[in-house]
């Protein structure tokens, strides 16, 4: 049986993306035999695949379809756990996982990306997904704006919480701390009873992978390129508007920063390009121009002629007040197109995770739990491997009925009922079931009836039962 790990955090924004390439690039070190699934995922459109699926599969050319890394899409999953069917929502992930687990020699799984306010139930379903995959848990801590103290007390929560539901950590890793805090934090592990036993490690925060690119900023605000399109993998670190005169606004923009002024605002977009040109000036990473207004006259005809513009500006229809209102809220991303940070992860988690420690701590740590769900599947697959007819005589029964729709969309037997085919339809309808081409017995009616008596008979008549009363 192939080996897993299951990576996951306890709320948005954690930075496992970046854990999960460091995961990636140490296992490929040992088998180019590495599988990644995801579980459940955001969207599956063809325009917008999952980020982190893309991200793996394009960096390390994994031998499989992006099909194949995932089961659900978050709208799937949702309407399934609505619909109170946790259950199938389970077994389609461990199906789709299983078809991964028999091709690879170790599937890297990577929870889902947690929505705002569901951070506890995802963090409780992701548990429970891992449980099921048998796949030790290494868990991210999201340290990005806390304290010491704060980072800790997520950390302590989530293994607690682990520990009782009976999952096994592989690590604890301190994602996106601040440099300043790395010692602190360092010294109040170590009194850290309940992470005593746990592989644990600590990731500055490098502020680069927390900012989007100008491609990021396009695909966020739904822009258009005007000029530069070249430019597009520039990082920004901050956002500025420009709504005032442009001496006064030039004081307040820094390096890597995006402007964000009205389309007609021709003196901001003149004084930053000219800023771009002097040594005196931070350099800013791009502009959008606001209201769906663009340079019109000599200003586009300028801007036209300027084949070396160093940055991109952007156009987009939203005002000025919107744009900086979604920008506030933009997810940067790493993704193929940013190698640099691709690369800047990789060696982050390099230089400060002990791989060979963690490798090892993976293969103890295989977990030996077989969960009721585990046990099903098992039992499961071992039935539709050997597919069987089984008749079931009290057809007529709610408890025989449910049980016969759920074998039979899991489609591992054949069942015929027994019963009077008027009175099963009714029941089922009365019970909402739905189980198309349901085959149905009466034997009162059967044209074999007296074949079923004088059989019945035969092989019942040395416990005393005659033939009238077969």
């Amino acid at each position: 049986m192939s080996k897993n790990l299951y990576i996951t955090t306890t709320e948005q924004k954690s930075g496992k993306s970046a854990i999960t390439l460091g995961v990636m690039e140490m296992l490929l070190h040992d088998s180019d035999n590495i599988g990644f699934f995801r579980p459940i995922i955001k969207s599956n459109k063809p325009e917008k695949p999952d980020n982190d699926i893309q991200l793996v599969l394009d960096q390390f050319h994994l031998r499989m379809k992006y099909s194949e890394a995932y089961a659900f899409t978050y709208d799937e999953a949702q309407e399934l756990l609505t619909s109170n069917k946790q259950e199938e929502l389970l077994e389609g992930i461990l199906n789709k996982y299983k078809e991964l687990e028999n091709r690879f020699d170790f599937v890297v799984c990577e929870g889902s990306d947690f929505t705002p306010g569901t951070s506890a139930f995802e963090f409780d379903l992701n548990t429970e997904i891992a449980n099921n995959l048998g796949a030790p848990i290494l868990l991210v801590i999201n340290a990005i704006g806390k304290s010491v103290e704060d980072a800790l007390n997520s950390a302590e929560l989530a293994v607690d919480t682990l520990n009782d539901k009976g999952s096994k950590i592989v690590s604890v890793i301190f994602n996106c701390v601040e440099p300043t805090l790395i010692s602190e934090l360092k010294s109040k592990l170590e009194k850290k009873q309940v992470l005593q036993s746990i592989l644990t490690y600590i990731i500055p925060n490098e502020p680069t992978l927390g900012q989007p690119t100008m491609e990021e900023v396009k695909n966020w605000l739904g822009a258009e390129v005007l000029y530069g399109e070249k430019n597009l993998n520039r990082l920004t670190s901050r956002f500025a508007v420009g709504a005032m005169r442009i001496e006064n606004f030039l004081s307040r923009i820094g390096k890597d920063t995006l402007v964000i002024t009205p389309g007609d605002r021709y003196d901001i977009l003149l004084g930053c390009l000219l800023s771009l040109r002097s040594n005196n000036m931070p350099k800013i990473s791009g502009m959008v121009l606001s209201g769906g207004m663009k340079p019109e006259g000599k200003i586009a005809e300028m801007l036209e002629g300027m084949k070396d513009l160093p940055i991109s500006i952007l156009s987009t229809n939203l005002s000025t007040y919107d744009t900086a209102l979604k920008m506030d809220s933009i997810h940067p991303t790493i993704s193929k197109n940013t190698p640099s940070k691709i690369f800047t992860a990789m060696n982050l988690f390099e230089k400060n995770v002990n791989t060979q420690a963690l490798k090892e701590k993976i293969s103890i740590l295989k977990s030996t739990k077989v969960t009721p769900k585990m046990f099903e599947f098992g039992l499961l697959q071992k039935a539709k491997a050997d597919k069987q007819r089984i008749v079931l005589p009290e057809g007529e029964e709610e408890r025989i009925l449910r049980a016969t729709e759920i074998l039979l969309k899991r489609d591992i037997v054949n069942i015929i009922l027994l019963g009077s085919p008027e009175k099963i339809h009714q029941k089922l309808e009365s019970l909402g079931l739905n189980i198309p081409d349901l085959k149905i017995i009466n034997p009162i009616k059967s044209e074999y009836y007296e074949d079923y008596v004088q059989t019945y008979y035969e092989l019942r008549k040395e416990k005393g039962v005659t033939l009238e009363l077969a």
